[in-house]
């Protein structure tokens, strides 16, 4: 039964996709989209069956601990309907009476210092189990559904600013190996990517063709999926949104300038807030996330890299930031794979963007004018989130899956600052040498 539904879902996605205009994007074929779907469909499936039949943990893993709550709190519809509501909506979902279900999920009661965004997934997979009849894999293709409407967003917002490059950016927006295996699992990560990919679009469609109700729509629909998934993502580029809508028409050193200027006054207001108020100590959330993340790490022997050593303040943290991002860009190394293969496959994914950059310096071109705040706002997620994960995480596993939702913004500035002409006047040999007629 959960073969037959997974495939009639699965076609049925396909369709939508084929069919919808959403999905249709000039200069590319038109079977391409639908082939990256179902290609993104398979590797959700072969994560599911790599945690259940490769790993012995599969129930600690992220995905099916949301599934499996789910089942909990879908269950109670038949017996207390109301407690379902009030756990489905939130509304007085800390009732007493109710706790005996949170006691019973493996991911509800999260004890992380920052937000618990586990609660969205399993209420999540909770709205899927109405169409699924409680199937895993069902829940995998709905995820990656949403997964890959949120790519096509950031394809479409990508080739609004670079419209020379649109086969290279469909490829490294679709195509790279761990935005490919963890955002096609049953995890947040997902949803993060979908989030993050509507807000862009919708943003940039207002700063580009100017305001509507739909596009406003659209827009605080990304943000309501930030918000409930990783807020520290949009808590990172709010100030970036800010800047690249007053920068929009202004000269490049200008745009520099002012991102330059609203980070350090938005990062000095963050890292002082403890004065005014104990509860918003950005420092210290930072230094307990990283030893949260150490004892998770220890307890699971998972492999870890030497973290960043930081005082609980913001001088220190911004000492140790640089360690930070070279941990999330360049590792795991080649010498941190020990026999693993999932450490293999993402040390050769670390030499792909190490040989981008690369191509991306030897072919260097001037960046139009009119495409310097987006640039600008690409660099700055990059940079920060890098900066975040490779402050709070020394596990590699969380590192490689944490990353992905910048992956494409990465990509697109790599892609962006290649000038293939350039490129191959530097290395001549490598162009085609054209038959005699």
């Amino acid at each position: 039964m959960e073969i037959v539904l997974t495939c009639i879902y699965t076609i049925f996605f396909y369709y939508i996709i084929r069919k919808s205009n959403f999905f249709k994007t000039g200069g590319v074929k038109a079977w391409l989209p639908g082939a990256f779907f179902l290609l993104k469909c398979l590797s959700g499936i072969l994560l599911g069956l790599l945690y259940t039949y490769y790993y012995t943990n599969y129930k600690d893993a992220d995905s099916f601990k949301f599934f499996t709550d789910s089942k909990i709190m879908f269950d109670s519809l038949f017996t207390r309907p109301a407690d379902f509501i009030r756990m489905f909506t939130g509304i007085q979902g800390k009732s007493p009476d109710i706790l005996h279900y949170y006691m019973d999920m493996m991911a509800w009661l999260n004890t992380s210092p920052l937000y618990n965004d586990n609660k969205t997934l399993v209420r999540l997979n909770a709205f899927f189990r109405f169409f699924s009849f409680g199937h895993y894999y069902v829940h995998v293709i709905f995820i990656n559904f949403i997964s890959f409407t949120g790519l096509i967003c950031l394809y479409k917002t990508f080739i609004s600013y670079c419209e020379d490059k649109k086969t290279e950016l469909l490829v490294f927006t679709f195509m790279m190996p761990s935005l490919l295996f963890w955002g096609s699992g049953l995890l947040k990560d997902g949803l993060l990517i979908t989030g993050f990919g509507i807000l862009l679009y919708s943003y940039s469609q207002i700063l580009l063709h100017g305001f509507t109700k739909r596009r406003l729509f659209y827009l605080l629909i990304g943000l309501t999926i930030l918000v409930f998934t990783k807020a520290y993502v949009l808590a990172l580029i709010l100030p970036a949104l800010f800047a690249w809508w007053i920068t929009r028409n202004w000269s490049t050193p200008k745009t520099i300038i002012t991102f330059i200027v609203i980070y350090a006054i938005y990062f000095i207001t963050a890292f002082n807030l403890y004065h005014y108020n104990d509860d918003y100590n950005v420092a210290a959330l930072i230094y307990y996330k990283q030893k949260n993340f150490i004892e998770i790490g220890e307890q699971h022997a998972a492999t870890m890299v030497p973290p960043p050593v930081f005082e609980c303040s913001g001088p220190s943290i911004m000492v140790n930031s640089p360690k930070a991002f070279i941990n999330t860009f360049l590792r795991p190394f080649l010498t941190d794979v020990h026999g693993n293969p999932m450490v293999l496959l993402s040390a050769l994914e670390n030499l792909l963007i190490v040989f981008m950059l690369i191509i991306s310096v030897l072919s260097f071109r001037r960046v139009k004018k009119e495409t310097i705040p987006f640039l600008m706002f690409n660099i700055v997620f990059v940079l920060l989130l890098f900066i975040l994960i490779g402050l709070i995480t020394p596990i590699l596993g969380a590192i490689v899956r944490y990353r992905i939702v910048a992956l494409p913004s990465l990509a697109f500035i790599f892609i962006h600052f290649y000038n293939r002409e350039n490129f191959l006047n530097r290395f001549p040999f490598l162009k085609r040498k054209k038959k005699p007629f």
